[in-house]
């Protein structure tokens, strides 16, 4: 089969081993496995529902956009406690940043 090129939001991803990511397979548990197999039955079924799907991937708007908004909502909502949940926030982002940096460096 040959390779074929992966642009964003355009086919599928490259094919290994006649399965999508096989590599990967080995380290999932069966729960992640069934879930993967449910949102993959939808694909390639409808134009419109890929594309719908590839933009919702793709747009800054609304993978961080969303919670940017809720973020400096709760930043800036007046209240009596309010440098408590300034600290409580900043506590969640360095959290996040932390977890993000553990999860990633086995990959």
């Amino acid at each position: 089969m040959p390779r074929r090129e992966f642009r964003p939001g355009w086919g599928q991803p490259e094919q290994r081993g006649g399965h999508l990511f096989a590599s990967d397979r080995a380290h999932m548990n069966s729960f992640d496995l069934w879930i993967m197999h449910v949102l993959n039955s939808f694909a390639n079924r409808s134009w419109a529902f890929d594309a719908t799907m590839a933009q919702l991937c793709m747009n800054q708007l609304l993978t961080g956009g969303i919670f940017m908004a809720m973020f400096w909502w709760a930043w800036f909502e007046h209240g009596e406690e309010t440098l408590e949940k300034r600290g409580a926030l900043v506590s969640i982002l360095m959290v996040s940043a932390f977890s993000l940096l553990v999860a990633r460096s086995p990959a």
